[in-house]
């Protein structure tokens, strides 16, 4: 649609086209989201998927369901809200690389690794969008967020070809180390003890190790489960370390999947530290996300992490065994 793409501190009063993201903009909204207006003919899984399902439309129904739209919207960044604001701005283009940007999107907003390609392209995004390694970082007014999500969207956008269709990848240096670490993640997670627990929409793997590495990071965690809880224990002789990770599939909008209600695991880690003997307020404690989060985690270890952290360098050994952190656990969950 000849509509320009922006990317708004807040939400415009006219009418516009909004993807991914929901806030209270008059005009259409193609998201997944909670809280999502997305017409029930168009919901899918992923804000991609909603954006290509209304690429998919004869011209005349687009344009009536977006009368009076003066832009194409998001109010954030990611892989999921680019390929959708591509979808919409580029309708009979998206067609042809309908596959890739469900790729792409979903080894962002999941956690997954559906393709190798996929991951690297979400790791390029991811890049570009950085204040220090983008290959943007040099543009007047970097410096300033919004301009930065402006800059790098508009380029992404320029060379989507690049991204989806082109045999080489452009900008290795923003995707090469992080997919070598995901390969690298999924062979340790083949190596540890694996346990299924569908009573409580758990995976865990466990291994014994005095290795103090970061552990493996969400993407292999998840593309290796389609269990809504994530955890991993490295089992030492001087204490275990924990990470408890919750999907985003039981956050977002999903019309493939009934919601679920999430229970707070700031809960468990108060219980958690009281087996421990710690505090909230010591360096290194039992620590918990809000439900409301995309995708919280639980662990013991340092002061909250970065938002949606890959790997576990935030965690520290705990006094408490195996067997006592799983007990606790089902106590909470069932």
């Amino acid at each position: 649609m000849n509509l320009p793409i922006r990317i708004p501190k807040s939400a415009p009063s006219s009418p516009v086209i909004t993807v991914d993201g929901t806030w209270d903009a008059p005009g259409l909204n193609l998201s997944h989201w909670p809280g999502n207006r997305t017409p029930p003919h168009l919901r899918r899984d992923l804000s991609t998927g909603c954006a290509l399902a209304f690429a998919e439309l004869e011209p005349l129904e687009r344009e009536q369901l977006a009368e009076g739209c003066t832009a194409i919207v998001n109010n954030h960044v990611d892989t999921d809200g680019l390929c959708a604001l591509f979808a919409v701005r580029h309708p009979k283009r998206a067609g042809a690389y309908a596959q890739a940007l469900l790729e792409a999107a979903a080894a962002g907003d999941f956690f997954e690794i559906p393709t190798e390609r996929a991951l690297c392209v979400d790791l390029l995004v991811s890049g570009v969008y950085d204040q220090e390694r983008s290959p943007l970082r040099a543009e007047s007014g970097w410096s300033d967020s919004q301009t930065r999500y402006e800059l790098g969207t508009h380029y992404l956008i320029d060379r989507a070809a690049d991204l989806f269709d082109s045999e080489r990848l452009p900008h290795p240096e923003l995707w090469r180390d992080g997919l070598n670490q995901a390969l690298d993640d999924l062979k340790r997670l083949r190596q540890c003890k694996a346990e299924a627990h569908p009573d409580m929409d758990l995976h865990l793997w466990s291994e014994t190790a005095d290795n103090a590495s970061p552990g493996p990071g969400r993407h292999a965690l998840f593309d290796s489960t389609s269990h809504d809880l994530a955890a991993w224990i490295e089992c030492a002789s001087k204490g275990s370390r924990y990470r408890l990770i919750q999907s985003t599939r039981s956050w977002f909008d999903l019309p493939s999947r009934a919601p679920v209600i999430r229970k707070d695991m700031r809960q468990l880690a108060q219980s958690l530290n009281h087996l421990e003997g710690s505090d909230e307020g010591d360096e290194q404690a039992w620590r918990a996300q809000a439900p409301t989060n995309a995708s919280p985690e639980l662990w013991f270890g340092t002061r909250d992490p970065d938002a949606y952290v890959e790997h576990g360098e935030h965690l520290r050994a705990s006094s408490l065994r195996p067997e006592q952190w799983m007990a606790e656990l089902k106590r909470f969950l069932l």
